[in-house]
């Protein structure tokens, strides 16, 4: 979506939600998010959540408990 072509109906009616009546954000540190963008398609509705600064991603890894595809789980 961050292209701006809708991955459901490949429209080009992509919008970005920066400011909404929820900010939505990944909480790193005490002093420290990532911050989320809304995208939307304004042609089918379809809306993506992204992180804005892909920089941050490694220490979202690093954070967060990964979820393992049940195919890839041990017994």
């Amino acid at each position: 979506m961050k292209n701006g072509t809708c991955p459901k109906c490949e429209a080009h009616e992509v919008r970005l939600v920066k400011e909404s009546v929820v900010e939505l954000a990944v909480h790193l540190s005490w002093s420290k998010v990532a911050q989320v963008g809304q995208y939307i398609c304004t042609n089918c509705g379809y809306t993506e959540y992204l992180v804005n600064d892909e920089n941050l991603l490694p220490k979202i890894a690093e954070k967060y408990q990964k979820i393992i595809p049940q195919s890839e789980e041990i017994f």
